[in-house]
């Protein structure tokens, strides 16, 4: 059997409340919790799970058609903030290996660091070994405005040797720390050497 809440007669499709024999229940329309500031729909075991579970193919939305925040929380930390139609992670963000970031479209922008909030010297770093180099980019690394390349100390780390292999000035000058081995150099300008330069072509 089941208990119903009804707007019509008794039997009719317009059950506004049913719970089956099973202790399930289900509502007919919209579900509406208090206008208090901080309402919960809150799992009382010690343990489990709280599943928002849609049938196949029926769209689970947060807040649709209102543009204040959504924040998520684990605890008391803000893991993640919905707003404007951005995400604000409160953590690192981790792939599953073999998982790519995707910029579909005609392309975009992946921005590191704010210049609206100050200098920084945000950096990519390759660690794809845990035997042979791994490498990093930088800006803002030794001078302000630069932007360097930089080996690991050792194979497999993550601590970077005190010399750039490669550093671009703000001058636009770039200075390597090693050897420059090249098939041909072309300069309309003085160039300065103060390493091995090895050429195995034309110099002009």
């Amino acid at each position: 059997g089941k208990f119903a809440v009804n707007t019509s007669a008794v039997g009719t499709s317009a059950d506004v409340f049913i719970v089956d024999s099973s202790g399930h229940g289900t509502f007919g329309g919209d579900i509406f919790l208090g206008a208090g500031s901080d309402v919960r729909i809150k799992a009382t075991a010690g343990s489990g799970r709280l599943h928002l579970a849609p049938d196949q193919n029926v769209e689970l939305r947060f807040g649709y058609a209102k543009s204040s925040s959504k924040i998520f929380y684990h605890s008391t930390t803000a893991c993640l903030t919905l707003s404007s139609g951005n995400a604000t992670f409160g953590g690192n963000v981790n792939l599953a290996s073999g998982k790519s970031v995707v910029i579909a479209g005609t392309g975009g922008n992946l921005q590191l660091g704010d210049s609206n909030t100050g200098n920084g010297s945000p950096s990519i770093l390759f660690a794809g070994s845990n035997t042979t180099y791994n490498w990093a980019l930088r800006q803002n690394d030794v001078t302000g405005g630069d932007f360097t390349l930089r080996r690991s100390a050792s194979g497999g780390g993550m601590i970077w040797d005190s010399t750039p292999t490669l550093a671009f000035s703000s001058a636009k000058n770039a200075t390597f720390s090693g050897s420059i081995t090249a098939g041909a150099i072309n300069s309309t300008g003085n160039s300065t050497f103060t390493g091995d330069l090895r050429v195995t072509g034309d110099v002009s």
